[in-house]
């Protein structure tokens, strides 16, 4: 959107510029000054990489190979990898009815979160029958 807003400044100048298309208090209200185009200038060069990315990764229905390089040397670069350990996150997304078959986590992750979170309820009901036996 603002490369297509830049590249079309000279004819939007001219319109503000032109009092028989465009009223001075339109014009007041709308015009874009130079640091507002130095601003979108810049802000064109910081987005393309965004843009590219976003294309890249969104706009395929399958991964390439060298997409696959690429999620690869990101998840070992960034350390995602499973570590065997269970987080939060792991447990919401389990008890979460959208997400309940954690289809987004490998076969092995998906019984290691099942059986984690099976020992956690498992915990909170021996400590609720321990303490229904304390009080009687």
């Amino acid at each position: 959107m603002l490369e297509r807003l830049y590249s079309k400044r000279t004819p939007i100048m001219n319109v503000f510029a032109d009092r028989t298309v465009t009223a001075v208090s339109v014009t007041r209200k709308l015009e874009i000054s130079e640091c507002e185009w130095s601003i979108i200038e810049q802000l064109i060069v910081l987005l393309k990489p965004l843009q590219a990315l976003t294309k890249l990764f969104c706009g395929e229905l399958g991964s390439s190979f060298s997409m696959d390089t690429i999620a690869y040397q990101l998840t070992t670069r960034i350390e995602l990898q499973w570590k065997d350990i269970v987080i939060a996150r792991h447990i919401a997304s389990f008890l979460d009815p959208k997400y309940k078959n954690i289809d987004h986590e490998p076969s092995q992750v998906r019984e290691i979160i099942r059986s984690h979170v099976l020992r956690f309820i498992e915990s909170i009901a021996l400590n609720i029958s321990q303490n229904m036996y304390e009080e009687e």
